[in-house]
């Protein structure tokens, strides 16, 4: 107790007290909360593996385009002929 209230005193935590006093008595609202920003730590997450794994399939799709426009080139002057 005389913790909180040098703390208060000096304007540190008493704002720290209030958030959980509030926190107490509005108990499902926390849950919400952590749910909302867990969940889209989730996203972030997903969202950063999917961007590199397509950083790192771009040369595979590229050298798939690549052999198909030789395949069609071949293809086109053979029929040509």
């Amino acid at each position: 107790m005389r913790t909180i209230s040098r703390c208060n005193g000096r304007g540190g935590v008493g704002w720290l007290v209030e958030a959980a006093r509030d926190n107490i008595r509005d108990c499902p609202g926390i849950f919400v909360k952590i749910g909302l920003e867990t969940w889209r730590g989730v996203l972030a997450f997903i969202e950063t593996i999917s961007a590199k794994v397509r950083l790192f399939r771009a040369p595979e799709f590229l050298g798939t385009a690549f052999l198909l426009a030789v395949l069609g080139m071949l293809i086109h002057f053979m029929l040509e002929v």
